[in-house]
């Protein structure tokens, strides 16, 4: 015990680190090592992010002489594979992580040293599955409300007519809005706050009204778990059909 003690004390032998991993062999730890891993990005290494999108990497390796990094992914249902990551200035390398739509675990090997096995969470951006869409024609066309559920968000009708949108999402929402974008500087974005159609439900509603200042919109939310926002999200058309005296051609 006494000798034990003292390794643990000794500068640069690392004593308790290996004693450490023989004692608890599947613990995730790093190895011992001179040379030293730094994770600079993400940080933290276990972080939640976007599924289907790339994640930079970034290491900085201090200690020995290190001539190759490499980069060990885990994934289900695909194995283990394995890329060398590239040299930056000083001792900075860099790589990318391909995350899809399952958690990707990943570790750092430099010379003799390995670092302990990091999880990225893949989560979904938040995007609109459904659009239920109720329009309200102006009175003097004497028209019935008319509702269709669509997977686009297209909007065509009388113009000054109303759509009453129920939006459904694909995750819960912390945050939404509607932005009425036009060509004409005169129109700047107007925003339309998205509200629940019920306390905590996963309706999302909203009135447009249709006219020929706005030509298109497009939905902004923010995720509640993740925080992630759709940044990704297309523009849809407001459609206006103006209500013009009717013509005889002969």
């Amino acid at each position: 015990a006494a000798v034990v003690v003292v390794l643990c004390f000794v500068p640069g032998l690392r004593f308790p680190q290996f004693l450490s991993r023989a004692l608890f062999p599947m613990v995730n730890q790093a190895r011992p090592s001179d040379v030293v891993i730094e994770l600079m990005d993400p940080l933290p290494g276990d972080a939640v992010v976007p599924a289907g999108e790339p994640v930079p990497l970034e290491v900085r390796v201090e200690g020995g002489k290190v001539k190759k990094v490499m980069l060990e992914t885990v994934e289900d249902g695909r194995g283990r594979d394995q890329v060398e990551l590239t040299r930056g200035r000083g001792n900075r390398f860099s790589g990318t992580i391909t995350v899809r739509q399952e958690d990707v675990k990943f570790r750092v090997r430099a010379g003799g040293a390995i670092t302990r096995y990091y999880t990225l969470d893949a989560r979904n951006r938040p995007a609109v599955t459904l659009f239920a869409k109720t329009y309200t024609y102006p009175k003097y066309a004497g028209l019935e409300p008319e509702t269709k559920e669509e997977t686009d968000g297209n909007l065509s009708a009388l113009e000054g007519s109303t759509v009453r949108l129920e939006l459904t999402p694909n995750q819960e929402i912390a945050f939404g809005e509607l932005v009425l974008e036009s060509d004409e500087v005169k129109h700047p974005p107007k925003t339309i706050y998205l509200k629940p159609e019920v306390e905590g439900g996963k309706t999302l509603v909203a009135e447009v009204p249709v006219g020929s200042e706005y030509p298109r919109y497009k939905v902004r939310m923010e995720a509640k778990g993740s925080g992630f926002k759709n940044k990704f999200a297309p523009y849809h058309e407001i459609r206006s059909v103006p209500d013009v005296m009717p013509v005889v051609e002969l």
